[in-house]
């Protein structure tokens, strides 16, 4: 009976270390994402697509590996998930509809990615803690961006040397880099009211 207890007991060390680890790889995979894809041109290259949906399939396979080791499935629900369901059926709908298979195959495949991502940060990035990391991690990212588009607008040697086709910052467009620093600088200022006076300090920088 103690021999038997023990291996259970083993198992399920064994299984509860596994699982943290498919957490701290799916941590690790975001993050490679998010700085990953900034820097390789915003993503709009065929390359930095591939990889980013890679990565993707990546993650979403330890994702899945994670759920088996579990036992269980356990998605949590959010108010987005219905017009993500119609968005999705659409562009399958189009996919099979457009006059241009190709371009289309290829949004598909990238929309299924945004979706997969979406999905395991919801589900995975539960605890206050957790979502803090990650939009320390967006924050961060985005005032990086800022301050090279910064410094390679008084020497611009600084962009073209590592990105040749960059107009601003490591952004093909301009548009593309407002829309990116638009969509993560509220995070910054409400990062602003943390209690911790580095932090605050800190956010304070990285949102000027």
């Amino acid at each position: 009976m103690p021999i038997h207890l023990g291996k259970v007991f083993l198992t399920m060390l064994i299984k509860d270390k596994a699982i943290n680890i498919a957490e701290v790889a799916i941590e690790i995979g975001l993050l490679a994402l998010i700085v990953f894809m900034p820097f390789a041109y915003a993503g709009v290259e065929v390359w930095s697509q591939t990889v980013f949906e890679l990565g993707s399939l990546f993650i979403f396979i330890v994702w899945v590996l994670k759920f088996c080791l579990n036992g269980r499935i356990a998605l949590l629900r959010s108010s987005l998930d219905l017009p993500i369901i119609i968005f999705f059926i659409l562009a399958v709908i189009s996919r099979f509809l457009s006059i241009s298979s190709h371009a289309s195959t290829s949004s598909l495949h990238r929309v299924t990615a945004y979706i997969i991502i979406y999905y395991i940060i919801v589900n995975n990035f539960i605890s206050h803690r957790k979502l803090k990391r990650l939009s320390f991690y967006l924050v961060t990212m985005a005032a990086t961006l800022s301050l090279i588009g910064i410094a390679g607008y008084f020497n611009n040697n600084i962009i073209t040397s590592f990105w040749t086709y960059a107009s601003f910052s490591t952004f093909t467009t301009t548009s593309h880099f407002s829309g990116y620093v638009g969509m993560i600088f509220p995070l910054s200022l409400i990062l602003i009211l943390d209690k911790d006076t580095e932090r605050k300090i800190y956010f304070s920088f990285c949102a000027i």
